[in-house]
């Protein structure tokens, strides 16, 4: 008779124990999907600022003030700020596809507004450049006043926004 009871508790223990294991793993895979739940609305969220911060210069016409702005605020951040000194005719594609992101005076920061001729576009991104750059009298310099610009989101192939590039236009 002893038997049948230890046989009945041993059962019941081991079914018990069957169903902890079930609710805590039915548990965990419920907290697992709160949680990329959770993570799709951070990224949605972290998406839309991205889009609501670059999305006003996407393919817009804006002022100097504008473009001075720009750099301020992605100073010493992705992405960079490429402006195109020189005016070109106000066609949508003109000048656009000359960019060189490895042109020397790109790549070594190079901004030599005091010695002219300034080079014809320039990168603001905070990467090895003095604080001579981002002075409002050197930045008035290289942009002048009242010129206007085409902006331009310049992305990678995975649609990574590079750079933000304003090209003048007359």
């Amino acid at each position: 008779m002893d038997e049948w009871r230890e046989g009945i508790w041993l059962a019941v223990s081991a079914f018990l124990t069957a169903l902890l294991i079930t609710f805590a793993v039915v548990l965990g895979s419920m907290s697992r999907s709160v949680a990329v739940m959770q993570q799709r609305d951070i990224d949605t969220v972290a998406e839309l600022e991205e889009y609501r911060k670059t999305a006003k210069y996407d393919n817009v016409i804006v002022n100097q003030a504008d473009v001075v702005n720009c750099v301020y605020e992605n100073r010493s951040k992705v992405p960079g700020v490429v402006v195109t000194r020189d005016p070109a005719a106000d066609n949508e594609n003109a000048s656009f596809s000359f960019f060189n992101p490895n042109a020397s005076f790109i790549v070594n920061r190079q901004l030599n507004i005091a010695n002219p001729p300034p080079p014809p576009y320039y990168l603001w991104d905070g990467a090895n450049q003095d604080e001579d750059d981002y002075l409002a009298d050197n930045l008035n310099a290289y942009m002048p006043p009242g010129a206007t610009y085409r902006a331009k989101l310049e992305k990678d192939g995975n649609g990574v926004l590079l750079y933000i590039w304003f090209r003048r236009i007359t």
